[in-house]
């Protein structure tokens, strides 16, 4: 449960940052943030460790770029399913990706996530 609510915190917080630094990013109200960060963290949970199982050869083959890709395209499920959340494009989502990742290792790093994961 503490995984879910930090994925909450940290997709909410990317998508807040993104839509007040990229021009492509925005989201229609509080409820509208909010509604996109649960989302991103359900897909995230659910079905990411799938779709890079699934991937994981490519993956390598890649050296991880596409794993970058496949978490663009998760922005963009996030925003055609939310409403609340509009994604001009690609490279709009990309943004959204980088301080997504950026936040989670910063966070997973000062919080020590690793630690909540073995205490659960």
């Amino acid at each position: 449960m503490r995984r879910f609510f930090m994925f909450c915190l940290i997709g909410t917080t990317a998508i807040y940052l993104a839509a007040n630094i990229f021009p492509g990013i925005r989201y229609e109200g509080i409820t509208g943030l909010l509604m996109s960060g649960i989302i991103l963290a359900m897909i995230i949970l659910l079905f990411r460790p799938i779709i890079m199982v699934m991937i994981l050869p490519l993956n390598l083959l890649t050296l991880g770029l596409l794993g970058v890709v496949i978490n663009t395209w998760i922005i963009q499920i996030t925003a055609l399913i939310s409403g609340g959340l509009q994604v001009a494009g690609f490279w709009s989502a990309l943004g959204v990706v980088v301080i997504w990742l950026m936040l989670d290792w910063a966070l997973k790093g000062l919080l020590r996530i690793d630690r909540l994961r073995a205490n659960e």
